[in-house]
């Protein structure tokens, strides 16, 4: 499970890393166009990274949930699993009946006399 919580953290940083990079991307081409000044086009690209900052922080925020949940649900699986274990280890063990005690049977070997 930590191992999907790493993928998760790094697949939050790439998201941020592509939309940092199609941010400035599209600041560039507007500028180039005359559609923002230099100012907007940095208002733009930061406004872009606070918003993607925030959406990973929601998305870690989520799977964190998701594994505690799925952690919960397997430690209550375990402490149910070793209360069954200590109740019959707990137990005493079943007494035998009495009867009629069985005789060991010797086997009966035939000696090879040379």
């Amino acid at each position: 499970m930590k191992k999907a919580l790493e993928k998760a953290f790094l697949m939050g940083l790439g998201a941020y890393e592509l939309t940092r990079k199609k941010a400035m991307q599209i600041a560039r081409e507007l500028e180039k166009e005359g559609a923002l000044s230099k100012s907007e086009s940095k208002k733009f690209v930061e406004d872009a990274l606070k918003k993607a900052e925030k959406a990973r922080q929601t998305l870690e925020k989520n799977i964190a949930e998701q594994f505690n949940s799925a952690l919960k649900a397997s430690l209550k699986e375990l402490r149910s699993s070793i209360e069954a274990l200590e109740k019959s280890v707990d137990k005493p063990p079943k007494k035998k009946k009495p009867g009629a005690k069985k005789k060991s049977r010797k086997s009966k070997r035939a000696s090879k006399k040379k």
